[in-house]
């Protein structure tokens, strides 16, 4: 069972790694695309997360678990995590 405290803290990292896109990518973004993109993880984001927090789970294995995920995730922008995706994979 999570805790209040722990899911804030989860919140906070999700939307710290879901907010590091270059501003590049942004800046071609509608503003719904932007809020899009900032309430959902990539596989790349994921990836990055696992890799800081050195996860002891095969590369090969955390990207299957983000690729089912994703698929069940409720963004509008397919192979992206959104909150409640990232939660699961915990």
């Amino acid at each position: 069972m999570i805790t209040k405290k722990q899911d804030s803290n989860l919140e906070k990292l999700f939307k710290f790694y879901a907010t590091q896109h270059s501003t590049q990518e942004v800046s071609k973004l509608s503003f719904d695309e932007l809020k899009e993109v900032s309430n959902s993880l990539t596989q790349s984001d994921f990836m990055k997360l696992c890799d800081d927090f050195k996860m002891p789970i095969s590369r090969d294995d955390l990207l299957e678990i983000f690729r089912v995920k994703a698929l069940r995730s409720k963004t509008k922008i397919h192979n992206k995590l959104d909150l409640e995706g990232f939660k699961d994979t915990l």
